[in-house]
């Protein structure tokens, strides 16, 4: 935890060294949508085949689903974020820092009613959560191209967690409760895309921004199913930033 803050504060100073030397500077902040396909995707799919797989080895056992309520896990295609943070010009190039953190979370559950071999009548319980959240120091250059476009390219350093939560009751018998963290180690992003700016009123900006994000991130311990072990989660893909800018 110190070495992040340390590598945080350190970024910081560098980004708003360059901001604070200009006498006018802009608060910029809003929503970006990501495009996500990361490993953690084999992890799922795995997951909701293995509850298949397991109520169709109960049924070979003699086991009869009176009721069976399903509710699988949705793969990570997408996540939703926000961003906050100073700009300034300088030299005709646009300087930026910012924080930024996004999330994705989903949820799956399964419901049984059974009757096993000797007539004995049971449910099963199963709640699973899955929390992924990232967050980044990141700045950025750009360089106007007309009053309303302009090129952008930067660099970031990010760090994150995965939260893995399950819940198991068997008949009132059999109960497991698990919380799993999985730390995401530091590392350097890079994003290359461009600004749309709109003026609103003298001071108030609408800016919309296009880019395409490279960022990949080790975990410190790899997740395993079965026959898949993830080490790495590679979180590259397009974002879309929407927000707004205020000089001062």
């Amino acid at each position: 935890m110190k070495k992040r803050i340390l590598i945080y504060s350190t970024f910081l100073i560098i980004l708003f060294s360059a901001t604070t030397l200009a006498a006018e500077y802009q608060i910029v902040g809003g929503y970006y949508y990501l495009d996500l396909d990361p490993e953690i995707n084999d992890y799922i799919q795995e997951y909701n085949h293995s509850i298949d797989n397991i109520i169709e080895f109960d049924e070979s056992l003699g086991y009869s689903f009176n009721k069976k309520v399903i509710d699988p896990l949705d793969q990570i295609e997408d996540s939703n974020g926000y961003y906050i943070g100073i700009s300034t010009t300088r030299n005709n190039l646009l300087i930026t820092a910012q924080y930024e953190e996004f999330s994705n979370e989903d949820n799956a559950s399964v419901y049984t009613k059974w009757t096993d071999p000797n007539n004995n009548n049971g449910t099963t319980v199963v709640k699973l959560n899955n929390k992924l959240k990232i967050q980044g120091i990141y700045g950025e250059l750009g360089k106007k191209l007309n009053n309303y476009l302009q090129l952008t390219g930067g660099i970031g350093y990010y760090t994150g967690k995965i939260n893995n939560e399950y819940y198991i009751n068997i008949s009132n018998s059999t109960n497991r409760d698990v919380n799993n963290d999985s730390d995401l180690e530091g590392e350097l992003g890079f994003k290359i895309g461009s600004n749309f700016h709109y003026s609103l009123t003298d001071n108030l900006n609408f800016l919309c921004n296009i880019s395409y994000r490279y960022l990949k991130m080790d975990l410190e311990e790899n997740i395993r199913e079965d026959n898949i072990e993830i080490s790495e989660l590679d979180l590259s893909g397009f974002e879309t930033r929407v927000g707004f800018t205020y000089n001062f």
